[in-house]
């Protein structure tokens, strides 16, 4: 698989109200050897061969990323982390977005069915295509280091990244998008969510035990953070994904569609329900912190992380804001005092509106 220069599109730019994210935030010391180990790792993989790709895996920043998220990482299993960032960016790049198979839903998935194969079975031979040898890698290592939980944690992630980014690849070609509902469940799926937390765990050593991680109040604030996460990220990169064509699976796009929104319109939307989902996240938050055992404590503290380190690095990185002949963006995210809007109950949206009905239960 290699990775094509999308046809140009129009670059729509939207003036992003600021969010509100009153979560912790840290960076960790040693980002820039990450950086340094990860680009050698891709190199010898054949990764940057050419110099525009190269430029491109470079300014995805995927090392500032893990290094927000996991301020705590150490060893080994921080630079698996970050290794499997920079290959995340640019399989998402070489397959689902910018790549001939985009539209392509049935070319998608016997690839991505070869490339779970080999994340849950390393000791197959990968052959030569570079993507099949990296998740071995990954696979082999993430297995030296993580407990067996956090590795199925790891490669459920990728299926279902995999799956929903293969589904988007089907609205693309056939001119749809999912509406706001199916975005929801579809949309931190499609960011691989899940796979990002086990990476997390696997940086810092820890592992929620399941017990706990399926317990309902639990998966409600997981999932609002998963959600977070994605609106947050796509209100930062709509202008990038307008550029090449692939705004359907962008919240912006998204409200654009199902409201006759117009793009700034679209974003203030998006920030409202950005707010009142982090309104029921922290009182979530708030309510599992009371008698949390310290496991818990920790992974909730990793959940804010994954949240506002995603923000702060999405408002800024190359990849939203210089890849595409943008401007840049400004040194640092301006923060909300408070929500954007008043109602804070749930919306009427039945895949998350579960989730108030945690706070209260």
């Amino acid at each position: 698989m290699t990775i094509i220069d999308a046809s140009p599109y129009e670059q729509i730019r939207v003036r992003i109200p600021p969010l509100y994210c009153p979560l912790q935030t840290s960076v960790h010391p040693d980002a820039d050897k990450l950086a340094r180990r990860s680009i050698e790792w891709m190199t010898r993989l054949g990764f940057c061969d050419e110099d525009t790709q190269r430029s491109r895996i470079v300014g995805t920043q995927s090392h500032q990323w893990i290094s927000r998220l996991a301020p705590h990482g150490t060893g080994d299993g921080l630079q698996i982390a970050s290794d499997w960032v920079y290959c995340g960016f640019t399989l998402d790049d070489a397959l689902f977005d910018l790549g001939p198979t985009n539209r392509k839903p049935d070319e998608v998935v016997p690839i991505v069915l070869r490339l779970l194969h080999v994340a849950d079975h390393p000791e197959t031979d990968p052959g030569a295509d570079p993507f099949m040898r990296a998740l071995q890698d990954l696979s082999l290592r993430i297995r030296a280091v993580a407990s067996p939980t956090v590795v199925r944690r790891w490669a459920d992630g990728n299926a279902e990244w995999f799956l929903a980014a293969t589904g988007m690849a089907g609205y693309r070609a056939h001119g749809s998008a999912p509406t706001l509902a199916e975005y929801t469940t579809s949309g931190p799926r499609d960011r691989g969510a899940k796979a990002s937390m086990a990476l997390i765990e696997t940086a810092e050593g820890t592992c929620l035990p399941t017990s706990l991680m399926e317990q309902r109040t639990v998966r409600a604030a997981t999932q609002a953070a998963y959600l977070l996460v994605t609106i947050g990220n796509d209100l930062y990169s709509f202008r990038r994904e307008s550029t090449v064509g692939i705004p359907v699976s962008n919240i912006v796009g998204v409200l654009m569609r199902e409201h006759g929104s117009t793009p700034n319109q679209a974003a203030i939307e998006a920030v409202q329900l950005h707010d009142r989902v982090m309104v029921c996240y922290l009182a979530l938050r708030e309510r599992l912190e009371r008698r949390a055992v310290p496991e818990l404590r920790t992974y909730l503290t990793q959940l804010d992380h994954y949240v506002r380190g995603n923000h702060e690095w999405s408002h800024s990185v190359p990849r939203y804001h210089d890849e595409f002949g943008g401007t840049g963006a400004p040194d640092a995210p301006v923060w909300a005092d408070a929500p954007s809007v008043p109602q804070l109950e749930a919306p009427s949206i039945p895949a998350i509106a579960w989730w108030w009905g945690c706070v209260s239960s």
